[in-house]
Formats: C-alpha cells, sequence, structure tokens
C-alpha cells in the first residue's frame, strides 16, 4: 500500500488541487456547485449615471450576469446593504450564453455603503467614487473617449479660493468628478440622473435613446440640472424628439466655417448667445425652469478647431455658473407637527380629570375599602392592578378616539411662469401611520420622492427604488404604532390652461387669469416698488382686482389665515420671499390653495391633506 502512494503521490496532489474548489464551492438549487466568476459565469456592474455619486441622491447601478459555459447556470446574490431585494434578484438561472441585467435604484446614502456584491460566494467589487463636494460632470456619447479631451482643459472654478472676489483671482482647475455614462442602460427616469450637476451630450442620435429616456433629461433640467447638448452639424438632429422644446436654438440649416460646420437658425426668445464664431452664434444658453441648456452649434470635440485658450475660455463660460446641490430641495417647516387637525389632541381638561379620578380611586377609595374589611396587605396587588387597568383604558380610548387610517399631509411651493401650463413643485410630506406596518409609496414618471434632503432627522428610510412599467418611482417605507415620518418631493406639475396678468398703473389694477381658486383670501400682490397688497381672493378665470397696498415687506406679514387650521405657511412663505429677490421689472402673485397635490400615492387608501403656496410672475 506505502509504496502505491509513493508511486501516485503526484497523481492524487493534482486530483486534490482539483476537487478542493468544487468541494469549497456553495451548491446551487439544482444539486451542482456554482459557477466561478471569470470562468463559467461572469458579474459587472454598469453605470447608468456614471461611478460618481453624491450622499444625498438616488442613485442607479446595474449588475449583468452572463454565463459562459455550455450548461445552465445559477447565480446567487447576497446583499450587502441592510434592506431586502426582491426574491428574483436572488437567485437567477441562466441557460448558456444568455445574459441578464439586474437593476437597482439605491435610496440616497446608501450608496457609500454599497462597496461590492457577493455573487455564487464570491466578491464583485463595486467601484463607485463618493465626490459630494464637486459638482458631478457626465459625458454621454456613442464612444466613450469622444469627449475625454474636456478632462484636460482647467474649466472648473475653485469655489473655496477666491479671496479678492475678483475674477482675475478666480483658480480653476480639471474637472474633479467626471463620469462616463453606460448608454446601454440609460435611466428612463429623470430621479435617476439626480447624481449629475451637468451632463455633456453629443449625437444622441446614434445612441439610439428612447422616447422616455429623452423625457428623463428634459424633466432633470426643468427639476435643476444643467445640459451641454453639443451639435453633431445636422440641423434637424432632435426635429420631433422630445428635446426639441428646450432648445436654445431653432435650428434652420447649417453655415460652413473655416474650419468646422455651425448649425444656424433663430435663437428662442428667452435665449442668451453667450460665445459667436465668424459672425454666426457658437454657444447659446436658455433658462428652462429650475435648469438650464447649452446649445454647441459646432461638434467641437477636440481644441483644433479653436485653438486651446479659446475653447478653454468657451467651456469655463458653462462651467463657471455650476454650483453642487448639495442640501438644496424642498420646503422644510418647523410647526406642521405643533397641529394636525387630523390627529385631534387631547384637551388638557380631560387628561386633568382622568389623573384626579386615578388618584382618588388608586388611594382614597382603595385605602378606604381595604381598611374597612383590614386587609391593607391587598393594596400591594390592588394599585398594581388599578394602575394596569387605567392604563389600559386610556390606551383603547385613544385607539378608539385617534384616527383608525394613515393620515398624508403636504405642504408644497408651485413656481409657475406666467404663460406656461407646466410648473416646478417641491413639497415635503408628513406621514401618521396610526399601526406598525409596511407602506408603499408610487408616483408618477416627473416625481421624486426621498428622506434625504429633509431638514430633520429622518427615523426611517426608504427601501431600495424601483422604476414602475408606467415610467414612475415606487418604493417602501416601514413605520411604526402612532409613528410620524417627514420626506420631501419633486415634481413636474400640469394645469389645464395658463396664468396671465396685465398691471394698470394709474388704476392699481391687475388682471389675472387663473385656472386655480385661492383658499379665501390668501392672493396678494408684490409689487417691486409699492410693496405687497392687502389680501384678496383669487377666483378661476379672468378678473380684475383693484388692489392698496400696505407697508409690508413680506407677503408674510400680509396673508392672515388660521395657524392651527394652517400650520408651517408661515415658515413656507418666509422661505420663499427670502431665497427669491424680486426683480424690479415683474410683479409676482402669492396664493395659497388646495386644489393642487403632489402625484403621489399609498398602497391603500389614506385621508389626505394637500396646502400649496403658487408663485407666478407677471411682467409689468
Amino acid at each position: 500500500m506505502l509504496r502505491w502512494l509513493r508511486q501516485n503521490i503526484c497523481l492524487l496532489a493534482v486530483l486534490a488541487v482539483l476537487t478542493l474548489p468544487a468541494a469549497a464551492r456553495e451548491i446551487g438549487p439544482d444539486g451542482r456547485p456554482l459557477g466561478l466568476l471569470g470562468r463559467d459565469v461572469e458579474a459587472r456592474f454598469l453605470y447608468p449615471a456614471g461611478k460618481n455619486f453624491d450622499y444625498n441622491c438616488l442613485f442607479p447601478v446595474v449588475l449583468e450576469y452572463q454565463n459562459l459555459s455550455s450548461s445552465p447556470q445559477y447565480m446567487v446574490l447576497k446583499w450587502p446593504l441592510d434592506m431586502e431585494v426582491s426574491p428574483s434578484y436572488k437567485t437567477v438561472q441562466l441557460e448558456p450564453g444568455a445574459k441578464k441585467r439586474l437593476h437597482f435604484l439605491l435610496p440616497p446614502r446608501s450608496a457609500s455603503n454599497l462597496f461590492n456584491v457577493e455573487v455564487n460566494a464570491q466578491n464583485v467589487n463595486v467601484g463607485l467614487q463618493n465626490n459630494s463636494q464637486n459638482p458631478v460632470t457626465g459625458l454621454l456619447a456613442p464612444k466613450n473617449d469622444a469627449l475625454d479631451f474636456l478632462r484636460g482643459l482647467q474649466v472648473e472654478k475653485n469655489r473655496y479660493y477666491n479671496p479678492s472676489q475678483s475674477s482675475d483671482a478666480e483658480e480653476y482647475h480639471t474637472l474633479q468628478a467626471v463620469s462616463t455614462i453606460n448608454h446601454e442602460v440609460f435611466p428612463t427616469h429623470w430621479g435617476a440622473l439626480e447624481a449629475l450637476d451637468v451632463l455633456i451630450c453629443y449625437d444622441l442620435n446614434a445612441l439610439n435613446l428612447g422616447t422616455e429616456q429623452l423625457n428623463a433629461i428634459k424633466n432633470w433640467v426643468i427639476q435643476g440640472g444643467e445640459l451641454v447638448i453639443i451639435s453633431n452639424g445636422i440641423p434637424n438632429e432632435y426635429k420631433g424628439s422630445p428635446l426639441e422644446d428646450i432648445l436654445p436654438l431653432a435650428p434652420k440649416g447649417s453655415h460652413k466655417a473655416s474650419k468646422t460646420i455651425l448649425v444656424v437658425g433663430a435663437p428662442t426668445p428667452d435665449a442668451q448667445v453667450v460665445s459667436s464664431h465668424e459672425g454666426q452664434p457658437l454657444l447659446l444658453k436658455r433658462p428652462v425652469q429650475s435648469g438650464q441648456v447649452y446649445y454647441l452649434a459646432s461638434p467641437l470635440l477636440d481644441t483644433n478647431i479653436l485653438g486651446k485658450d479659446e475653447t478653454t475660455s468657451l467651456w469655463r463660460s458653462i462651467f463657471g455658473s455650476v454650483v453642487s446641490k448639495g442640501q438644496t430641495g424642498g420646503p422644510f417647516t418647523f410647526n406642521v407637527l405643533d397641529s394636525m387637525p387630523e390627529l385631534p389632541r387631547t384637551e388638557a381638561v380631560w387628561v386633568a380629570l382622568f389623573v384626579i379620578l386615578y388618584g382618588i380611586i388608586v388611594g382614597p377609595v382603595n385605602l378606604t375599602i381595604l381598611r374597612k374589611k383590614d386587609k391593607m396587605l391587598l393594596a400591594f396587588v390592588t394599585v398594581p392592578a388599578v394602575a394596569i387597568l387605567f392604563a389600559g383604558g386610556a390606551y383603547t380610548i385613544n385607539r378608539i378616539l385617534r384616527p383608525s387610517t394613515p393620515v398624508l399631509r403636504e405642504i408644497g411651493w408651485l413656481q409657475m411662469p406666467a404663460g406656461s401650463t407646466t410648473g416646478v413643485a417641491a413639497a415635503e410630506q408628513i406621514l401618521f401611520s396610526p399601526s406598525g406596518r409596511w407602506f408603499t409609496f408610487t408616483s408618477d414618471s416627473t416625481t421624486l420622492f426621498d428622506t434625504s434632503r429633509n431638514h430633520y432627522r429622518n427615523r426611517h428610510q426608504f427601501g431600495l427604488f424601483e422604476v414602475t412599467p408606467e415610467l414612475g418611482l415606487r418604493s417602501s417605507l416601514e413605520m411604526g404604532t402612532w409613528d410620524i415620518q417627514r420626506f420631501n418631493s419633486r415634481s413636474v406639475l400640469s394645469l389645464d390652461s395658463p396664468f396671465q396678468g396685465q398691471w394698470k398703473e394709474e388704476s392699481k389694477t391687475v388682471t389675472i387669469t387663473s385656472p386655480l381658486n385661492s383658499q379665501g383670501k390668501t392672493a396678494v400682490v408684490c409689487h417691486p416698488k409699492l410693496a405687497v397688497s392687502e389680501p384678496f381672493e383669487l377666483k378661476k378665470g379672468t378678473n380684475d382686482y383693484q388692489v392698496s397696498f400696505l407697508q409690508s415687506s413680506s407677503p408674510a406679514t400680509s396673508i392672515v389665515f388660521d395657524e392651527k387650521e394652517n400650520p408651517g405657511r408661515r415658515d413656507l412663505i418666509n422661505q420663499v420671499w427670502n431665497n427669491n429677490s424680486m426683480d424690479p421689472n415683474h410683479i409676482k402673485l402669492f396664493f395659497f390653495t388646495e386644489e393642487l397635490k403632489t402625484p403621489l400615492k399609498l398602497e391603500e387608501s389614506a385621508k389626505y391633506r394637500h396646502d400649496y403656496l403658487v408663485t407666478v410672475a407677471f411682467k409689468r
């Protein structure tokens, strides 16, 4: 036997090496060892918005599986974050050569903890990069290196160095947070682009993006994104697409310059020509609600056409206005929870009577009865029993009197441009849960909700987000009994007709065409010279309002309302007024209404209360 072992020791060693991996590997549902990464199966991450993430933003990642073997394989996923994934994600079976992509939309502040995932008991590195201190730039082009020349230009302004506040002292450096976007998995909801501050696009037609993906870009711009579109030189490049409506130029043809070709046409009325080349607009800028769009009318993909200095100057004019989103977001109020009519508080007199009754029963009544029966030692039993009886009674009565359905209150702000039927809305939501349970929230394609931008400490965080078949968002939130959670939402709201306004200086009369009614006398007109008007009731339709002005500089001191019935209004109107300076060329209308609501739904029916501040600016 020993002789045989000596002769075959090498063979046994080889067999041991070959069988050890199989013995160490986990067993799949079919009883066979799970495939090895790189040999039997492949797992890698794709980045719909690049690798750079911000703590406070929703963030998309895609895990791609591929079966490299000639037999069916299982992929078993172990998720490292403290949140559940769908059972269909945990175990995936693939036929030979097949691919499958799993889309994860991470809630804010979770990407920082996602370093890797475990597939078939082997780690797959995620490789995300935190850049919450720098504006994040996304590059989207048919070839990954098409816009690489931007990485070498010193165009990003140093926000922390300019002691003299002079343009001559401004310090520039190369882009610090640049993400190459994978167009194969480009998002269909604008919330997945929130990690980006700037999106630079070239030749989108070559990427074959769908209408829903172009709409995601458009909605992202409306909500504050900065989009830079580099023309491919073809005038009708965006004809008929969702991006045509937000271009600063209406292309009509092309112009051959000395070293390039320029798309020419008429700038839109609200567009600004930033730079020209050979007498034709080269770079145009247009504000689009909360964001803005730059259009570079020539395919400048290097520095050879204009030269490095002029190219750098061109891009500095774009990046000079970029500000990282940081903690900006929806409104935040201090006193909404101080008074919620839907959650009536117990009157102090009833609490006092309850305490007095408890004291009488546990004291004089209890002790008198025990003294008469000469059983004072029973007080050790009767006193706790009375306490338990009163506590149980208080709990039962409170459960009966308190609402038995969830309550969702929101207080929001809608910025509505005159002459437009769409506006940007930001709202704070307060959810009360009468019992401990999971809630599922669903929104439409224009709405984003999360807990990251609320200025209060959040007791809970949403779980993984998913895109619904209607291209909205869905996520879940766990609540306790008598639990209250704040979160924020942002949306694009549409009205049936636009606001119109005309000011008559002589008679101090304003003619307003409104698609909404105000809630009572909560409408005021703010004039840059005459201050704030007395409150009046705004009615739907076209009406004349003769207004008189008060010695007031803020709408918050003019609008009168019941603080208990409408908590949070004072905080909201002060935020809006303090953060938005008056334009001397415009008159601004402020009013509160309950006719608007964020398109956000709970899984089950709930009691809703919607309160919106609407602001509209009219030209004088």
